[in-house]
């Protein structure tokens, strides 16, 4: 399979890696502040970053 590398140098992987580093939490929080459920709020954010 063929890696894909950014303008940046990283992998597709690592860019998408150090984003949930970076905003994962905060997006988890806004997600359950509309669902109300934690379970549902952490697959919704890892469905955002699919």
């Amino acid at each position: 399979m063929e890696e894909t590398i950014t303008a940046s140098g990283l992998s597709r992987d690592q860019v998408i890696e150090e984003l949930m580093t970076d905003y994962g939490q905060a997006i988890l929080q806004l997600v359950y502040t509309y669902v109300h459920d934690t379970a549902l709020a952490e697959d919704l954010t890892q469905e955002i970053f699919i």
